[in-house]
């Protein structure tokens, strides 16, 4: 297991909305074994998966008697300068990193005992420094790493935004997430509503989140500049500042219209410059399931994986167009296959 220096932060536990409670942060640490929150010490091999939504750090832990049991807190200073966000970030990654090259040593291990230590294969994350286990894939120009969840280009041409970008959570497609806050303030005889809410999302989500703001907001005037900060980075940030993903969320908003023709000539302008884009093409394959075009859809999935060869998302496309056209035994065996 790779040795670190202890790692101390501050966090907050949330209460049953998700908001940080109380006055007071406690103490936490992170060293090369576990982690500590308070007077609580979980092993850090017990750590199935861990997540950042902002400052909030979410650890699934494996209990003695199996169970998986969810924890989450608010980070609030340490770990790392910068941001809370980044400071969450920091932790996460830390953790990540020696997990992942935890569980490779030991995939390793088990391949040698078997007399099938050539077949072991990892590459280290070029974003976030985790190993991915890649034994069993063919090789690829593209890695998909589980943890950061970014698809790395490896080599020299990769594009130097590419860690930025991802799935979005809210619709589901390839982009550049960030957090964007809505703000709606509604006047109602004596009485001001004000509404704030930060959230990680796309561009093109930004898009349908900012024309609602413009719709409730106007009226009342005084929400106008907030609205006018939204829609000017839903319709000019993203990918509209990227030399390889430019047209990539204006893409996603027409497939998320269904105005298929436009987004899938969008989808090929980006191709044409990017000669691996398992994310991109990941997209025209929910394009091709949006139209209910399950041959296509699997052809995409096919091009992306000789792409990324284990860009595990896919795996729920391809399943789904396989049963759609009867062969639900092929869906099962590749289901097997990448559970394993």
């Amino acid at each position: 297991m790779d040795t670190i220096e202890p790692l101390p932060f501050k966090y907050k536990l949330l209460n049953a909305r998700g908001e940080e409670a109380g006055v007071f942060s406690k103490r936490g640490e992170l060293t090369a074994d576990e982690i500590v929150l308070d007077k609580t010490r979980i092993p850090l091999l017990a750590v199935a998966q861990t997540a950042v939504r902002m400052n909030r750090l979410i650890l699934v832990v494996a209990t003695g008697d199996q169970r998986l049991v969810t924890t989450a807190v608010a980070i609030t200073s340490g770990a790392s300068r910068g941001s809370r966000q980044a400071r969450a970030r920091a932790i996460k990654q830390a953790i990540d990193r020696i997990c992942s090259a935890s569980w490779a040593d030991r995939h390793r291990d088990q391949l040698r005992q078997q007399g099938r230590a050539a077949e072991f294969h990892a590459e280290d994350c070029p974003y976030c420094g985790a190993t991915i286990d890649l034994s069993g894939f063919d090789p690829s120009p593209q890695v998909y790493c589980p943890y950061c969840q970014v698809v790395a280009t490896l080599g020299p041409d990769a594009p130097p935004d590419e860690a930025a970008y991802r799935l979005c959570n809210a619709c589901g497609y390839y982009s550049r997430p960030s957090a964007f806050t809505s703000t709606y303030i509604v006047f109602l005889c004596a009485a001001v509503i004000w509404r704030l809410r930060t959230t990680t999302r796309c561009n093109a989500c930004m898009r349908s989140e900012a024309l609602k703001m413009l719709l409730v907001n106007t009226p009342f005037v005084i929400g106008i500049p907030w609205t006018a900060v939204a829609l000017t980075r839903a319709y000019f940030g993203g990918s509209t500042l990227s030399a390889a993903f430019a047209g990539l969320d204006a893409a996603n908003y027409a497939a998320r219209k269904k105005k298929w023709r436009k987004a899938e000539d969008l989808y090929d302008r980006i191709l044409e410059r990017m000669p691996h884009a398992a994310g991109v093409r990941y997209n025209r394959a929910l394009l091709r399931l949006g139209q209910e075009d399950w041959p296509g859809c699997l052809e995409e999935v096919k091009t992306l994986w000789a792409d990324c060869a284990n860009y595990q998302p896919a795996v729920g496309l391809a399943c789904k167009a396989l049963n759609r056209l009867g062969r639900q035994d092929k869906a099962r065996a590749l289901e097997l296959r990448w559970s394993q």
